[in-house]
């Protein structure tokens, strides 16, 4: 893992041509793409979907749209996050058996 200030990331609003050069020049394959703050993390595009994308416009990187190769991350929330807790109520933590309830469990198996 590598905490988020250390990482690559490219800004999904520059063009084009300098996206996919930025792109280029990280030696990883998955790139986090941003927009207005490098906190507001968009999507990620995989070097192979923009290469792939680059043969289908015959190389024309101007006419590549990063944000419909971006795939939305699935560390980013759906959903604003609450102000509540997110621990389940008491009531809907799993209970787990006693230790002795286990280990004859695991004898009679």
């Amino acid at each position: 893992m590598v905490h988020r200030t250390n990482m690559r990331s490219v800004d999904i609003t520059a063009p084009p041509e300098r996206v996919i050069d930025e792109i280029l020049a990280t030696p990883y394959s998955r790139v986090p793409v941003w927009e207005n703050e490098p906190e507001n993390i968009v999507g990620i595009v995989h070097a192979k979907d923009l290469l792939k994308q680059l043969r289908r416009v015959g190389g024309e990187a101007a006419k590549i749209d990063i944000r419909a190769i971006a795939t939305k991350p699935w560390f980013v929330p759906t959903r604003p996050a609450s102000t509540t807790s997110s621990m389940p109520s008491s009531s809907a933590r799993r209970t787990w058996p006693s230790s002795s309830t286990s280990m004859a469990r695991c004898r009679a198996w």
